[in-house]
């Protein structure tokens, strides 16, 4: 029964496909352009006693807006874990982009 001998592994594929692949994407990223995403604007909202997250949200969205997003987005700039922690004189950043 005749044994093939095993090859060594060689990083040598690897650094070519590497090599190449640095090769034919430079020219793409040399002449493309990056941006930075715009900075948001915030208005500030007072909460007031029986104000919800939603109904603030309501207000504060577009008409061909999501409410949801706008939540989202007073969330996420207030830190708000749920909901239902916002309480009555609190200050909340609405995003208004």
């Amino acid at each position: 029964m005749l044994h093939r001998q095993k090859r060594p592994f060689t990083l040598a594929p690897l650094v070519a496909l590497t090599g190449m692949a640095v090769l034919f994407s430079t020219p793409y990223l040399v002449g493309s352009h990056l941006y930075a995403a715009p900075t948001p604007r915030y208005a500030t909202v007072v909460v007031h006693p029986g104000d919800t997250l939603w109904q603030i949200a309501a207000n504060r969205t577009a008409a061909n807006g999501s409410i949801e997003e706008t939540m989202d987005g007073i969330s996420a700039a207030n830190h708000l874990s749920t909901a239902s922690s916002i309480i009555p004189g609190q200050r909340l950043r609405v995003p208004t982009n």
